[in-house]
């Protein structure tokens, strides 16, 4: 009741164990939203219908989810639509995997991704290609090499720094 009372709030950063999708949902009253981070705890109910939530937000331009083990390789479709989105960073987000990257490269407004402890690797990056804006590009904890990370800075002229392992 309190967050769909605060319409001018523009960050918001929700956490916990028990953190649902219904608690996502919450969000989509706050249209001014413009930096949310979502650190789920180890039993949280954080699915693919947490980020269909977050997609109706037109003014998110950062984004952190940690801990969100429970979200598909389709589930990152949904965040196609927030093309004001800058920033995105997964972290310990398990199942980010090389088939997630085709949806996340629909995200046109991105200039920073950051994916930690996936399963990611060099050819899935190749996915990525059509992020022109994408500058900052982080894989740590992923299997992509030095020379898979070196092949897309070659591709891609404005990814400015790819840091790993």
């Amino acid at each position: 009741a309190f967050l769909k009372s605060a319409k001018d709030l523009e960050r918001v950063h929700l956490s916990g164990d028990q953190l649902t999708d219904a608690a996502v949902a919450n969000l989509e009253s706050l249209p001014k939203l413009d930096n949310v981070l979502i650190s789920a705890g180890d039993q949280s109910k954080i699915t693919d219908r947490s980020l269909q939530s977050l997609a109706t937000l037109p003014a998110l331009k950062e984004l952190w989810l940690a801990k969100c083990n429970q979200i598909t390789d389709e589930g990152w479709a949904k965040l196609a639509p927030l093309q004001n989105l800058k920033q995105l960073q997964l972290d310990r987000c398990q199942n980010v995997t090389d088939k997630s990257l085709p949806h996340l490269a629909k995200i046109a407004s991105l200039e920073v991704l950051l994916i930690s402890k996936s399963t990611i690797t060099d050819e899935g990056l190749n996915a990525l290609v059509p992020l022109n804006k994408l500058t900052d590009l982080g894989v740590h904890e992923t299997s992509v090499t030095d020379a898979g990370a070196a092949k897309l800075q070659e591709e891609m002229p404005n990814l400015k720094s790819v840091k790993g392992k």
